[in-house]
């Protein structure tokens, strides 16, 4: 030992030394870098499912190891270091080097291997576990045609046994697919690693339902219908076969009242067809919102001031039945508009509501006015407006109509304007699109 020491030395100091002309020799080098090898488990712990074995090394010893385990009833260890799981538990496996280099295993638990060489001892922990078998259900209620994939856990991983209970009901394959196939119940079981796992299905019959068959709303507000379903589908389609719209219906039922009016709207869910019929009412008798209305019923006759509800052209549209096909007249305005309405007609009013018309508006660059009521019979200027204007537009117009009625057409205009000059007289009505009026 002594020699083999002051070879190492020497090996070292020819290595280290300030010699400028002495090398190592390599069998030198692989010398030194052995000495630097550390002897040790190569598991410090370990987690084992009952059953199960692992095989324990002393990497770096070329010794022969007597093993030994703390509890040899929760995990034992053979002679070459085989630790086996027995049971639910923990042990100390023991590691020692003997005269003759064997282990034996002494018992088992949670357990800490120790692997001794001379005074030195390196240990590893053993944890044994019982072996575990799960589904991620328990009860399933499916709508027939319906199918589920169940996800099981098993450890140590094992192979799968399914079983149904009724088949005629619910199905299973090898891959734990359960099929819903008639209205009734089934037990669907696995079984893996000794451990049996149930679940409970319940087959329906598919179904929809909604809790209003009608429901009345003011123009503006919403609401929301309750929806039952089986198998309840990710997008519920409304439809109406109404010649009106009245609202809009979202796929979970919800509804928003934009149309005077009433309609019906019908759903198809699982072949099952339910159909909501929707009104809406204006929330003031003095303001009437986009919309169908029948003149004399819906709202008196009379003139009317119509006011855009967005940023689109308020519009309407005058029928002569309640067919509601081929409107007798259809009018947009620029900003504000005016309409006279008789008893019998149906009008549509399209991104506007109206009020009874006052006695006078004010005139603004984009509207219609009234000769005689908003602005004075005379003569006028009508300029297209500036770019730099907010109402500025790439077209300027005007026309002129002899009545709030619009029955014929414009008896004098001009679309695409620079600057022109018109007489008015009372009684006339002017349409001015993106231009500004003044007096000559």
């Amino acid at each position: 030992m002594r020699k083999a020491m002051k070879c190492l030395l020497v090996a070292l100091s020819l290595c280290l030394g300030g010699t400028a002309g002495l090398q190592c020799l390599p069998s030198e080098q692989a010398v030194i870098q052995a000495a630097t090898k550390k002897v040790a488990l190569n598991r410090s712990s370990l987690k084992m499912i009952k059953g199960t074995s692992y095989q324990l090394r002393l990497n770096n010893n070329k010794r022969k190891i007597r093993w030994s385990s703390s509890n040899a009833k929760i995990a034992s260890v053979t002679s070459k270091g085989t630790v086996k799981a027995v049971k639910n538990g923990s042990a100390k496996i023991y590691a020692k080097v003997s005269a003759t280099g064997t282990v034996t295993g002494v018992k088992a638990g949670k357990t800490t291997i120790k692997a001794a060489i001379g005074a030195k001892k390196y240990t590893s922990t053993i944890t044994v576990k019982n072996p575990s078998f799960t589904l991620n259900a328990s009860k399933i209620t499916l709508s027939k045609g319906q199918s589920y994939i169940v996800k099981p856990k098993a450890a140590p991983t094992a192979k799968i046994t399914w079983r149904s209970s009724n088949s005629a009901v619910a199905s299973v394959n090898t891959k734990g697919v359960i099929l819903a196939k008639k209205s009734g119940s089934a037990t669907i079981s696995a079984k893996a690693n000794g451990i049996t796992r149930t679940i409970s299905i319940t087959v329906t019959n598919p179904y929809f339902n909604i809790n209003k068959t009608s429901i009345t709303l003011n123009y503006g507000s919403s609401a929301k219908i309750g929806i039952s379903a089986s198998p309840k589908p990710s997008y519920i389609s409304w439809k109406t076969t109404s010649n009106q719209h009245a609202a809009s219906i979202k796929s979970d039922g919800t509804i928003k009242a934009m149309y005077i009016g009433t309609a019906s709207y019908t759903a198809t869910v699982n072949g099952v067809k339910r159909t909501v019929k929707v009104t809406v009412k204006n929330p003031t008798s003095s303001t009437y919102n986009p919309g169908w209305y029948k003149v004399g019923v819906n709202i008196p006759a009379g003139e009317y001031l119509l006011t855009s509800t967005n940023r689109y052209l308020p519009a309407y549209q005058i029928y002569n039945d309640g067919s509601y096909y081929r409107p007798t007249k259809t009018t947009q305005y620029p900003g504000n508009g005016f309409v006279t309405l008789r008893k019998g007609q149906y009008v549509q009013l399209m991104n506007c509501k109206i009020t009874k018309a006052p006695s006078k508006i004010a005139v603004k660059s984009s509207g219609t006015y009234r000769v005689g009521k908003d602005i004075a019979a005379g003569t006028y200027t009508i300029k297209k407006l500036k770019p730099n204007s907010s109402a500025y537009a790439d077209t300027a117009s005007y026309y002129v109509y002899r009545n709030t009625y619009f029955d014929a057409n414009p008896y004098e205009g001009k679309y695409n304007l620079m600057s022109e000059t018109v007489t008015l007289t009372n009684g006339d009505v002017i349409m001015v699109q993106n231009a500004k009026i003044s007096r000559s």
